[in-house]
């Protein structure tokens, strides 16, 4: 026991080896699987035969890939052990860490813009360069309190959030209030929908029609071919008649349950 290294330091260098594996698991082990996977059943209005293409070779990899992250996590802390990291061990943590990050940026460098409905589809949405500055600068102010958090100028900051953690249901507000903020840009009503750009007027109404077929004494599978959702439609269909079946309702009704969750 007394050789298993820290957790913190687990972390870091069996990242590299977990990556291979993961690679491995794509190349090799994907290929030879996927014929597991479940073929859709549903036969497709012949107008809707144009836009499929099932692919259980990337659904598999997509699978696997999810899979990864919680169970290396897993892995390292049952691996690891509780004690602070080595000083010796720092550099080749930071050579990951800086190789991480080189990675990360040969990405973003590397990344194209795929066609879909429109030319530039992905241009100003994948990984805007103001989203880069914004995370690098919340990184670095992040990373510059946390050096300072021992020090006096962060006195007040401290009793502050000893105060809040003296009464849970400030925090729980705070969380509340702040995630609300997060997810108002997904509300709209039936007069701005059409005018909110690329996707809210295809995508939303996409999604909505599950909800109005309900509502109009449709069956998900049986006289009805769901796009985005199976049993949530049974719940919340009956009550759209309520509010005159309005956008405006189904939007605040679907960012109320992302806010629960």
């Amino acid at each position: 026991m007394a050789s298993r290294r820290s957790v913190e330091d687990l972390a870091w260098l069996a990242l590299a080896p977990a990556a291979l594996l993961l690679w491995a698991a794509l190349s090799w082990l994907a290929p030879r699987v996927y014929g597991a996977y479940p073929d859709p059943s549903i036969v497709l209005f012949p107008e809707w035969s144009a836009l499929t293409n099932p692919e259980p070779l990337e659904d598999t990899r997509f699978l696997l890939t999810i899979a990864a992250a919680p169970l290396y996590a897993v892995l390292v802390g049952a691996i690891g052990r509780a004690q602070p990291p080595r000083r010796r061990l720092d550099p080749a943590v930071i050579a990951v860490q800086l190789a991480v990050v080189g990675f990360a940026v040969w990405c973003v460098a590397a990344q194209r813009s795929v066609p879909q409905i429109y030319e530039d589809y992905f241009d100003p949405t994948l990984v805007p360069l103001g989203d880069l500055i914004a995370g690098a600068a919340i990184g670095a102010g992040l990373v510059a309190g946390a050096l300072a958090w021992d020090g006096g100028r962060l006195a007040g900051v401290r009793r502050a959030l000893g105060r809040i953690e003296a009464h849970p249901r400030w925090a729980f507000a705070a969380a509340a209030g702040l995630t609300a903020l997060w997810l108002l840009p997904g509300v709209f009503t039936d007069s701005n929908v059409g005018v909110a750009g690329i996707n809210p007027p295809g995508h939303i109404a996409l999604q909505f029609e599950d909800y109005l077929a309900v509502a109009n004494g449709r069956t998900p599978l049986a006289d009805l071919i769901t796009t985005y959702a199976s049993v949530l439609p049974l719940a919340i269909g009956p009550l759209l008649p309520l509010f005159d079946s309005s956008m405006t309702f189904f939007t605040l009704l679907m960012t109320a349950l992302s806010l629960i969750a």
